[in-house]
């Protein structure tokens, strides 16, 4: 009888401990499977931080309220019924601040006529600046503006030309009262622009914040676009602002025998924005050493993006005694078409100037730091996009500043990448002449 209970009960333990090793083993599976997947296993991460920088949004914008079909009346051209509105929804589903611009194209300016897009009057080239040196508070470059357009900056209030709709988007920034432009006119369309700021805490600059003031003499309504400043997807403003940018048309000049047509609406998106990455990364003056350390270096992966349009997809470290080497793969995972930031005004369907290979998949290293230090990278500047592969890498490197150490570290590695993006999409619409 006790033989009996006794086997009893061993037969119940080993039941309830196979049960409690089946569910530990399926927790070790699901979080190996989560790290497979992109999500972070560093102990150290915020999962907050990590519920917005995912994924490879940036600005998304479509057409409201425009109908798919249109009637032109044509006893009376000049009808009311012959006007139709429609609105254009943008909004900023990624994580970082942007500025840019959207534009309607591909309709016949001859028998559409759209108020807010003045087809027919004097062209201008667009205006251009390509970088030439870049430090932790200066940017130099060399400006060129077509047909004798200047760059819209002046010394001073440098932000004064972003303000849009009355926005006072910079309003308790100290990047307002603290960029100084200086331009240096060759009276030849081209001239020497250079821009500094001071030591701006980095919470005013980050995540597209300098990059906007930096190019705040971009002009996109000279160029017919109606430009946005939108805030990105994050703890601050969940889900992104939106914006909705209202147009006015009419049919007009239609032409004589014919009994309908079908006209093209293409809605172009051209904006600002930035990939940011901030992650603890292992330093170790002696990574030779057999010492008991509290990390190693390690190679880190992404496959959920970081909540922008260009991917950092893996970040390679190697230690050395007196260095730690980075190398970033980087990629154009949105779906869209990336533009040096410097420009990004040719991206207007209405500019006069040729796009050339130079103006697209550029990509400025505008920060790549530990702590306040900022690391030497190759290429110094820019890297550019394999165009059939959409990727490009580069190496960075970090002097280590405590060689005497013995044991390694943690330090927060910070990245943000600078460029501008487009995409576009195209809406049919039929028009039907009416008696």
């Amino acid at each position: 009888m006790v033989n009996s209970m006794i086997k009893t009960v061993n037969l119940r333990s080993l039941i309830l401990l196979s049960i409690l090793s089946l569910i530990i083993l399926s927790m070790l599976l699901l979080t190996a499977c989560q790290g497979i997947g992109g999500k972070n296993t560093n102990s150290r991460y915020n999962p907050e931080y990590e519920k917005y920088f995912q994924g490879y949004d940036g600005v998304s914008a479509n057409f409201e309220n425009f109908p798919n079909k249109l009637y032109y009346y044509a006893g009376n051209p000049n009808d009311a019924s012959n006007h139709f509105d429609f609105s254009v929804r943008v909004n900023n589903d990624g994580v970082s601040f942007t500025r840019g611009a959207v534009f309607v194209s591909g309709y016949s300016p001859k028998m559409v006529e759209i108020d807010q897009i003045p087809i027919g009057g004097a062209s201008r080239g667009a205006c251009s600046l390509r970088l030439s040196t870049y430090s932790l508070n200066q940017l130099g470059a060399m400006m060129t503006c077509g047909n004798g357009f200047q760059w819209s900056g002046h010394e001073g209030n440098w932000l004064d030309s972003i303000k849009i709709s009355g926005k006072t988007w910079f309003k308790n920034n100290p990047l307002l009262s603290d960029m100084v432009v200086n331009y240096v006119d060759s009276n030849q369309g081209f001239g020497d622009v250079q821009l500094s700021w001071g030591s701006v805490d980095y919470v005013y600059r980050e995540r597209g914040q300098l990059l906007i003031a930096l190019m705040a003499g971009l002009n996109f309504q000279m160029l017919n676009g109606q430009e946005f400043l939108l805030a990105g997807d994050t703890y601050e403003y969940p889900g992104g602002e939106i914006d909705y940018i209202d147009y006015n048309a009419r049919i007009a000049n239609w032409p004589q025998g014919l009994d309908y047509s079908t006209q093209s609406f293409m809605l172009t998106t051209c904006y600002l924005y930035t990939t940011y990455v901030a992650e603890d990364v292992c330093i170790d003056p002696q990574p030779y050493s057999e010492n008991k350390k509290v990390c190693q270096a390690k190679t880190r992966s992404w496959t959920k993006g970081q909540g922008s349009p260009v991917a950092i997809t893996n970040i390679e470290q190697e230690n050395t005694p007196t260095k730690s080497i980075f190398r970033f793969t980087v990629s154009n995972a949105g779906g869209g078409t990336v533009y040096d930031p410097g420009q990004l005004e040719k991206c207007s369907p209405y500019h006069i100037e040729r796009t050339s290979p130079s103006d697209l998949n550029t990509i400025w290293i505008g920060e790549v730091r530990i702590g306040n230090v900022m690391l030497d990278c190759n290429p110094e500047h820019f890297v550019k996009l394999d165009p059939r592969t959409g990727k490009a890498t580069f190496t960075c490197s970090y002097s280590n500043e405590y060689v005497q150490l013995k044991s390694a570290y943690y330090d927060t590695l910070t990245t943000e990448l600078w460029y501008g993006y487009s995409k576009s999409l195209t809406k049919d619409v039929i028009i039907k002449r009416v008696q």
